[in-house]
């Protein structure tokens, strides 16, 4: 019995070494492929510099800050009250009230 736990163990450390070394020989391959992430790299970065002259190249128009109809703006907004959040010792029971 005993010899059959060893050669179970002996193929289960063979199997999981085997897996590990395709796996990084797998990641090593994706990473030293020019053509695959690389090329993505590529695209992302012309779409991002695309972008970011197309956004260089806006005016903005601040006239519309100067119009007396946007200056005469009122705002009927109501301050916030501050109110006390919690209990100061949160491990304190709660009050109970006349039940």
């Amino acid at each position: 019995m005993k010899n059959v736990i060893v050669i179970v163990g002996i193929a289960i450390v063979a199997a999981a070494g085997i897996y590990l070394l395709t796996q990084r020989q797998a990641t090593q391959l994706v990473l030293s492929s020019p053509s695959g992430v690389s090329e993505e790299m590529l695209v992302n970065t012309q779409l991002f510099i695309e972008r970011s002259t197309t956004l260089e190249s806006l005016q903005l128009n601040t006239e519309v800050l100067q119009d007396p109809r946007f200056t005469s703006l009122r705002s009927y907004s109501t301050p916030i009250v501050e109110r006390p959040v919690g209990r100061s010792n949160p491990f304190e029971p709660a009050a109970r009230s006349g039940f």
